[in-house]
């Protein structure tokens, strides 16, 4: 309400000239319409030929001049003449002295309508203005770190001190000038604090003046700078004694400023610039000052920013040369600065020197606990969605901020200016990365990228210094963890000892260690739950690459298409697939835990889905089999009892579904059923469906394809874990083919080219290829090994010099009863082919 007050208070003043025009027209409005009708209105106006061609020249011209006025006006005097115009066309049209010519384009519109509306269209672009200005800042720039301009804008509440000050100063009648010292750190809002005394002020009885040493070129310039500015704000009260100042600062310094030519040239006070001392023209100055009724407050900020000697001149300036009547000077510095700066002048100098030119010292009034935790919030929440707004809250403030003993980092922030300076950097990396990372996760990062900037280099170069992977067996579900020593009872962590040699304090390192805690502690929920957070090697980079590399996924299109379901998913999932993110996609899905049905079938079909796809790209044994198994693992009738409600029908309905419906070649369905009969999962399919679908597999390939490679994959895959006792307390393991796919085999060597399954019954030597025999699983398929080379024999697919050198190669074996490898050199394909293998 207060800015909109003083908004309608601006705009009345800006149109003073305007509200007393019309007040004039309204007052004279019978002469001043008698006047028009004489001059204008009579001798050109009524000549007008209403036509309808007339009527579009006249609506072409109103839109040019619509246009004219938009393009080159400021939104301001559009404003004020928008409203002018209107108000006295409003007058002229329900003033009986006036008739107005009907439109024969537009009936019900007045020719004269097309002239003021072309006039006052343009006044849109203010409101134009306002709604772009909205939607484009704050929360689509960067945030400014610049000083309040409202007593709304006092988020520290110091606006009673401020308020105290100024009704103070008002009170004090001081015969010298008063210096009252503002104290505070870099940062800590020294210049807000002095613009709330400033707005606090009567402006009627005190004139404001800003004077910046800075600008000055050099010391001996900063005073007659600043003697200049002081006579350009005396004249707006007394001229005559603004020459006065001019020409006291002139005997001072012995220079003829341009702004005392300015001076006489336009008050003509000639009489000012005779030969007086400067002690004379100090006196009347003072005198002149201490007769006024006006206060004037000099603010000179930011002293604890200039060289020593510039700190000496403004101080001089102060106590000396420019200590007069009514004159206040709000100065701000942080006092071990300006201390320093006395002593490097003057070693002597006490620490009571500048007790000598300050007066009165007022340290800022301390801001709340939560002040700068508010700010960031303010600043934070103008471009964060409302989602990361809930984890703000839940994870940010309340395991950092408002946790003390554990992962506090309050301190981070020393001052609203780190707020604003942290909220720049961070919304550069919110914007490129907010939806395909965890936000508590680059929250935190970026809290320690702003602080500690080496630290967060070393993070991302040092890794294996800093963090140990655990745990190694299954990719998806690896994280990174903060390696710790032992210290007496405690677990301390292992890159303290780098801090130390770094020489960070102990606060910093006891806030690093917050930080690092905070960031990979998987036992906070944020890290637990969040599949894309930092602890996750698959998304570790991202968070310093502020982008995704070409065999990453997008977590956010992700998200999108597991909401959208199916569809969504799988054309999203053969995204992937042809830019080679099939290792991502796959350890992403996995990662995920549904929390229903609907979504755990959903999952469990696209694992089935990318699996296949997977496997074509490197080989039948690269997928992730144990972590799918476990997904689909019933352990208890978990699974059943979850999303089923105990319903176990409905859930071997599923998988039978996922099982019958593979495609060609098999490879997935059928390596994950032997790795489920490997491991013994409890599901609600029998051992026997199993098996049932395997051999299923092998029948359909080889019927469409022949013995292929494939084929002989699925052969082999369908296989059975045996027991053997041998001794005491030993027990051998070993593998055979299922019954239930020797019958299925025999019948296809018959019928189809054996190569590959021959080529598959050599077992060669690891370290010598020519000593070789037969696989004793391969021989176990027949009654007797004599069938096996029968079936050889006669088959007619395979060429002469193939069967001829493995019947040799069989009778080898035969010959020593397959008991033992025997040395045999493979000159036909066979050789070849192992070679290529």
């Amino acid at each position: 309400m207060l800015k909109l007050i003083h908004k309608i208070k601006i705009l009345l003043l800006n149109s003073r000239i305007e509200i007393f025009s019309f007040s004039v027209l309204i007052f004279f409005s019978s002469p001043i319409n008698k006047l028009l009708n004489t001059f204008l209105v009579g001798p050109l106006f009524s000549e007008f030929e209403n036509t309808k061609t007339t009527n579009i020249i006249l609506l072409l011209i109103s839109l040019f001049c619509c246009h004219l006025l938009w393009k080159y006006v400021e939104v301001s005097s559009l404003l004020r003449m928008g409203f002018f115009i209107a108000a006295v066309y409003l007058l002229l049209r329900n003033d009986n002295y006036w008739q107005f010519q009907k439109s024969v384009l537009i009936p019900g519109i007045c020719n004269w309508d097309f002239i003021v509306l072309g006039s006052i269209l343009p006044m849109l672009k203010y409101f134009v203005k306002i709604k772009s200005s909205r939607t484009s800042s704050p929360a689509a720039g960067f945030a400014e770190d610049y000083p309040l301009e409202t007593e709304l804008e006092d988020s520290f509440l110091r606006r009673n001190m401020a308020r105290k000050i100024a009704n103070t100063i008002m009170l004090t009648d001081n015969k010298k000038s008063f210096a009252i010292g503002i104290l505070g750190e870099y940062g800590s809002g020294k210049t807000s604090f002095m613009k709330l005394i400033e707005l606090c002020v009567d402006r009627d009885k005190a004139a404001f003046i800003h004077f910046n040493p800075w600008s000055a070129e050099s010391t001996p310039n900063i005073q007659k700078d600043f003697f200049d500015l002081l006579s350009r704000k005396i004249y707006e009260i007394d001229p005559k004694l603004s020459g006065l100042v001019l020409d006291y600062s002139r005997k001072l310094s012995r220079v003829d400023s341009s702004a005392e030519t300015l001076i006489k040239r336009v008050s003509f006070l000639t009489s000012l610039f005779k030969v007086d001392g400067y002690t004379d023209d100090y006196d009347k100055i003072n005198k002149s000052l201490r007769n006024s009724e006006k206060k004037i407050i000099i603010c000179i900020d930011d002293l604890d920013r200039l060289y020593n000697s510039e700190v000496m001149e403004v101080l001089r300036l102060i106590r000396n040369t420019a200590s007069f009547a009514n004159i206040f000077y709000l100065v701000a510095y942080e006092r071990g600065y300006i201390q320093e700066a006395i002593r490097s002048v003057n070693a002597n100098a006490s620490l009571t020197y500048l007790d000598k030119i300050v007066q009165l010292e007022i340290p800022l009034p301390k801001r709340e606990n939560d002040a700068l935790l508010k700010l960031l919030e303010q600043h934070l929440f103008l471009f964060i969605s409302e989602v990361h707004q809930n984890e703000f809250r839940e994870y940010i403030v309340r395991y950092g901020f408002k946790n003390q003993f554990e992962f506090a980092y309050r301190t981070v922030f020393r001052n609203s200016r780190d707020v604003v300076r942290f909220i720049n950097t961070f919304k550069l990396s919110y914007d490129l990365l907010g939806n395909e990372v965890s936000f508590p996760h680059l929250f935190v990062l970026e809290l320690i990228k702003f602080r500690y900037p080496l630290i967060y280099d070393m993070l991302f170069e040092n890794r294996s210094e800093i963090f140990s992977l655990r745990p190694l067996s299954a990719t998806h579900e690896e994280f990174y963890q903060l390696k710790t020593v032992k210290e007496g009872d405690k677990d301390e962590l292992a890159f303290t000892a780098k801090l130390q040699e770094l020489q960070y304090p102990p606060s910093d390192i006891t806030l690093i260690n917050g930080l690092l805690r905070n960031l990979f502690n998987r036992s906070i929920n944020a890290s637990k739950d969040s599949k894309n957070a930092i602890v996750y090697p698959q998304f570790f980079e991202r968070y310093f690459r502020y982008r995704l590399a070409a065999n990453e996924i997008s977590e956010k299109k992700f998200q999108q298409a597991l909401a959208n379901e199916w569809l969504s998913l799988t054309s999203y999932i053969d995204e992937c697939i042809e830019r080679r993110a099939h290792d991502a996609i796959t350890n992403r899905i996995l990662q995920e835990k549904p929390q229903d049905k609907k979504r755990f079938e959903l999952l469990v079909r696209a694992l089935f889905y990318v699996g296949p796809k997977c496997i074509s790209i490197k080989s039948p044994t690269s997928f992730d089999y144990k972590a799918l198994q476990d997904k689909i693992w019933n352990y208890e009738d978990q699974l059943t009892k979850k999303y089923y409600r105990n319903n176990k029908d409905g859930y071997r309905n599923f998988l039978q579904d996922l099982f019958e419906n593979a495609t060609s070649p098999y490879l997935f369905q059928n390596e994950l059923i032997y790795h489920i009969k490997k491991d013994q999962a409890t599901l609600p399919l029998t051992n026997e469906q199993l098996i049932g679908y395997q051999v299923s597999y092998f029948q359909k390939l080889t019927e469409s394809d022949g013995l292929t490679k494939d084929a002989l994959w699925l052969m082999w895959a369908t296989r059975e874990k045996t027991f053997k006792q041998i001794g005491s307390g030993y027990v051998s393991e070993d593998w055979r083919f299922e019954p239930a796919i020797i019958p299925v085999i025999i019948t296809f060597l018959k019928t189809k080219d054996p190569f590959y399954f021959i080529a598959d019954s050599i077992n060669r030597n690891i370290g010598d290829e020519n000593i070789v025999s037969i696989h004793k699983q391969i021989l176990a398929l027949f009654d007797r090994p004599e069938d096996l080379r029968t079936i050889v024999e006669k088959n007619a697919f395979l060429k002469d010099d193939v069967k001829s050198e493995y019947l040799d190669f069989f009778d080898q074996c035969a010959a020593v009863e397959f008991k033992q490898a025997i040395e045999f050199e493979f000159k036909t394909s066979l050789r070849k082919l192992r070679n290529e293998d």
